[in-house]
């Protein structure tokens, strides 16, 4: 219950953070030079846009992450020691985020970037705690693990799309997190920090990005972003946390899934096509109608999972209440998929 205990000075310190990381969002949008910005004519969206705004979010949380767990301002008892090889959480997401900055300007080859990633998360994997499960043998259970973060990382990557999807969607998931870590009484300090501080950048850069747009993450923050959040659900396994995660992250992954299993198996396409084709696109793309109408839905969507989460948690983890947001995440996809255009 360590979150409760320091509630105050969490509030104090979120407080803090947002306003500076909110005024660095603003002085980069003033001077940002947005007509270099090359935008999807599939989707309508203001020309004033700033781009590669996840280059603030990155910067901003490699900081604050390493201060604020080498000092003892907020956690007097953090021993980054214990840690297995932290910093090369630290190195990961740094070059991920170069990677994806040179991307977002010079549009490198996919297969670079996927070959790239694959072997940031296997790298990773002397980061994490494992086996994760004792039945698996442990090289299959590597190669299961960075499918898995990869899938993670290109999933955060695809929704950032319409304006406030990968920030509601982030947001939902750090908060959903924190609250399995207080229901849990995790008590790792270093694991609440960056839980705590993603929760609170995402939640500044989302005040830029909706409704209205004035910056985008790019791959710049959404590869990163994904990152942490493999990072995150890979240490809840090591904990044997696997049933809570299901309610933090599933729109994403439910629309992610389907439309990359259409795509593949169906439409016989390449997997990493650049179609615009996934279902939260299609009433903008295809029913003319604003990023608001998709992104309220969703935004509703994981509150009444956040809501199946807390059900979960409090009523002996009743195994009936899993199939309730993957239900709920399936039919705001089909919901969305009624915009789908028709050939004629």
């Amino acid at each position: 219950m360590i979150i409760v205990e320091k509630l105050q000075t969490f509030l104090i310190l979120a407080l803090i953070i947002l306003s500076i990381t909110s005024l660095l969002y603003y002085i980069y949008y003033k001077t940002y030079n947005k007509k270099k910005l090359i935008q999807s004519r599939l989707i309508p969206n203001s020309r004033n846009i700033a781009g590669e705004g996840g280059i603030i979010f990155v910067f901003l949380f490699l900081c604050f992450c390493w201060f604020l767990s080498t000092s003892k301002l907020v956690f007097d008892n953090m021993n980054l020691q214990v840690i297995p090889r932290f910093y090369i959480f630290f190195i990961s997401i740094f070059a991920l985020s170069i990677l994806s900055y040179i991307d977002d300007k010079f549009d490198l080859s996919k297969k670079i970037r996927f070959i790239f990633q694959i072997i940031i998360c296997f790298a990773s994997l002397s980061a994490l705690n494992l086996p994760l499960v004792d039945q698996l043998p442990l090289k299959l259970e590597f190669i299961i693990i960075i499918f898995i973060w990869v899938y993670i990382i290109n999933t955060t990557n695809f929704i950032d799309g319409l304006n406030g999807v990968v920030g509601s969607n982030g947001v939902t998931f750090f908060f959903g997190s924190l609250i399995i870590i207080n229901h849990y009484g995790i008590d790792d300090n270093f694991f609440i920090l960056i839980n705590f501080l993603t929760l609170i950048l995402v939640s500044s850069f989302l005040i830029f990005n909706y409704p209205k747009a004035y910056i985008f993450f790019g791959d710049t923050g959404s590869i990163p972003l994904g990152y942490i959040i493999g990072y995150v659900t890979f240490y809840f396994f090591s904990l044997d946390i696997f049933y809570p995660l299901i309610f933090i992250f599933t729109y994403p992954l439910v629309d992610v899934s389907i439309t990359l299993f259409d795509k593949t198996f169906i439409r016989k396409k390449l997997p990493w096509a650049r179609l615009f084709d996934y279902y939260f696109l299609m009433p903008v793309i295809n029913g003319k109608k604003s990023h608001s109408f998709v992104t309220n839905k969703i935004i509703l969507n994981n509150i009444i999972n956040i809501l199946f989460l807390i059900l979960f948690l409090n009523y002996q983890e009743n195994k009936l209440f899993l199939f309730l947001p993957i239900l709920s995440s399936i039919f705001l996809v089909y919901y969305f998929r009624k915009y789908k255009k028709v050939k004629s």
